[in-house]
């Protein structure tokens, strides 16, 4: 489940997808546990944790921060008329961070992914830029997560070319996104991605701002606050 751990007890196990994490509670101390199919993956000591918590995070830090770009490929085209408009929704990999938090201050002590990760390069071979790469389909109705290894990302798809156009693949910025999660669940989302396409091979993506109610918004790891801030829109330029 995502959220807070309760640390007050003696031992907490929880299954996720392929890995079990286990804590365990000593004296002044948390003993933290990651294990897939009964072999130790990690362990950590943690000092007088105030609080512990599991979220998802942008599927960049694995097996360390390459890139700060999510390409998601559609297994289905998406065809567009002029003026054409349409909404639906895709799914995108997340990796999971285990939070310690005491105070104001907070640390990511575990950071792993439940999915396969794969990356590739959008653009060209002198100039394109490496993305964690997902195949995935577009959707016009909201599709459940796969539990622990997927988010649901809202889109809004807008053509203002003069022309059909065919939409692939969609690059997002993970500086841009923002995640929520269900608490005690495992439902993961992001806010609302607007597409607006500009001609047969460009487009430029727009994050919302928007909260979703009824839902915890994820800590960003420290590896992403601290990049520069960006504008909210981004472009792609090698193809949609």
């Amino acid at each position: 489940m995502y959220g807070n751990i309760d640390i007050t007890k003696a031992r907490v196990q929880l299954k996720l997808a392929e890995r079990t994490l286990e804590f365990i509670k000593n004296a002044d101390y948390v003993m933290y546990r990651r294990l897939k199919d009964d072999n130790l993956e990690y362990e950590c000591m943690i000092k007088n944790p105030e609080t512990l918590l599991i979220e998802p995070a942008a599927p960049i830090l694995i097996p360390k921060q390459l890139t700060h770009y999510i390409l998601i490929e559609f297994a289905n085209d998406v065809m567009l008329p002029p003026e054409g408009e349409l909404e639906g929704y895709t799914l995108m990999p997340v990796d999971i961070v285990v939070f310690s938090l005491k105070d104001d201050n907070y640390r990511g002590i575990d950071t792993f992914s439940e999915c396969k990760v794969k990356y590739a390069l959008y653009g060209p071979k002198d100039e394109g830029i490496i993305a964690r790469y997902y195949k995935s389909r577009f959707f016009t109705n909201s599709k459940e997560p796969e539990a622990y290894k997927e988010a649901l990302v809202p889109l809004e798809i807008v053509n203002t070319h003069n022309d059909w156009v065919k939409l692939k693949r969609i690059l997002m910025d993970a500086v841009m996104l923002r995640l929520y999660y269900k608490q005690s669940g495992s439902f993961a989302s992001t806010q609302k991605i607007k597409i607006t396409i500009t001609s047969e091979t460009t487009a430029l993506i727009d994050y919302g701002k928007q909260v979703h109610g009824g839902l915890k918004e994820a800590k960003r790891p420290l590896r992403l606050s601290i990049l520069m801030h960006v504008p909210r829109k981004t472009e792609m330029m090698w193809g949609i």
